[in-house]
């Protein structure tokens, strides 16, 4: 229900939190590695009392909707608590992937349910077909090819800067200026 949102709030939280406190931006930008492993960590702490009030929030919209009738409160606190524990189980698979060397595994999970919902999506876009609609898909798609071929395009880009080499002396001998071209991406 929840996805990665809950860890991507408290990691927001977090990063606003350095400006706030000068020893969390030491932490996290000057003592390396181990640092920012504490920043995760703690960030991952932060995610659980999140999932539980995203939970809550969630579930009361759902009432308020009407899609779901009010629950007694226990039913309420298991639902609560069964959809963080899917929250920091998301989480646990984004880890797992990073750790796994497949990619950034939080990104990977936010694209698969963006993936997910795209059929359904697609599928609404031609009910509600009109004229107007297409074309702005279609420029949209137009757009976003062409802005993926332009960053690619700068991305892989190569500049060539000429290089002088200076004189020196080695010894008894005198080597010339010599110049060369240097590939810089």
């Amino acid at each position: 229900m929840l996805g990665v949102g809950p860890y991507i709030t408290s990691t927001i939280i977090m990063q606003l939190l350095t400006i706030v406190f000068p020893r969390l931006k030491e932490m996290y930008y000057e003592e390396g590695a181990r640092g920012q492993a504490k920043f995760n960590q703690w960030s991952r702490l932060l995610a659980v009392p999140l999932g539980l009030v995203q939970a809550y929030g969630f579930l009361t919209l759902l009432i308020s909707q009407g899609v779901i009738d009010r629950p007694d409160p226990f039913s309420l606190a298991r639902n609560i608590i069964v959809i963080a524990c899917g929250s920091m189980i998301a989480l646990w698979l984004g880890e797992l992937i990073t750790e796994q060397k497949v990619g950034n595994g939080i990104s990977l999970i936010i694209l698969a349910g963006i993936l997910a919902r795209l059929p359904s999506a697609a599928a609404t876009a031609f009910e509600t077909y009109t004229a107007g609609l297409l074309v702005t898909y279609v420029g949209f798609a137009i757009v976003a090819v062409l802005l993926i071929a332009g960053i690619v395009y700068l991305n892989e880009g190569e500049r060539k800067i000429p290089v002088a080499y200076a004189r020196r002396v080695r010894g008894n001998k005198l080597y010339g200026e010599r110049r060369a071209i240097c590939r810089s991406r």
